[in-house]
């Protein structure tokens, strides 16, 4: 996370999310937020920057590092 822009995805794409991260915060006028999610397909992370969820947590979707249930 603050590395190099790898791609950019269109609107609406659905993805797989591994997991997700707390890392640099990302703020635009409408919101911000500090958890990223990583994308296994990319090898990289997305910001889940101005997601509908609390803090821009993706529900159901364990943290890096944790043990899967």
């Amino acid at each position: 996370m603050g590395d190099a822009l790898i791609t950019q995805l269109p609107a609406g794409v659905e993805v797989l999310v591994g997991c997700r991260t707390r890392g640099q915060v990302v703020a635009v006028p409408a919101c911000s937020g500090e958890w990223w999610a990583f994308l296994p397909q990319y090898g990289g992370y997305i910001s889940t920057l101005c997601i509908d969820s609390p803090d821009n947590r993706l529900p159901d979707v364990p943290e890096c590092g944790s043990p899967r249930p």
